[in-house]
């Protein structure tokens, strides 16, 4: 089994959390009234931030449920990493302008540990414990969080 980072691992749990979690306290309509994320895999914008985050975090949870079944425990294939990274590729398109550039840099770190065959060497190893990428993935954490009442 090969090692794979732990960034990947916590994001990918994060956003699969909404697979099993309810969605928020009570206080807000649940799924029900969230728009089905358009057939590119980028949610359909209708004009206001909060539609945006609305479809951002409809599109988080399809995609977190998806890559939670790639880890979840059996071998992963090089096929289903690649989705994963699709999946990746997917929210960083759509991912709101408060937490893009994070994607961004998530995104482009992920893309890199593959190219590495998921064990990083010396310099991707830096980056993984390095303060940009915790707080990239700190900024993603809050927003999913606050916003999408997806919880770790």
């Amino acid at each position: 089994m090969r090692r794979k980072a732990r960034p990947l691992a916590l994001v990918v749990l994060t956003l699969a959390v909404a697979a099993g979690c309810p969605a928020g306290d009570g206080s807000r309509p649940t799924s029900t009234t969230r728009p089905a994320p358009a057939a590119s895999g980028s949610p359909a914008r209708t004009g206001t931030s909060a539609d945006a985050d609305t479809a951002f975090c409809a599109l988080a949870r399809a995609k977190g449920a998806a890559n939670l079944n790639v880890f979840d425990g059996d071998s992963t294939t090089p096929e289903q990493e690649r989705q994963v990274l699709a999946n990746i590729d997917d929210l960083t398109t759509a991912a709101p302008a408060a937490i893009h550039p994070d994607f961004v840099r998530f995104d482009a770190f992920e893309h890199a540990l593959l190219a590495e065959n998921g064990t990083p060497g010396p310099a991707l190893s830096q980056e993984a414990g390095g303060q940009e990428l915790r707080d990239s993935l700190q900024n993603i954490s809050d927003y999913l969080g606050q916003r999408c009442d997806i919880h770790a």
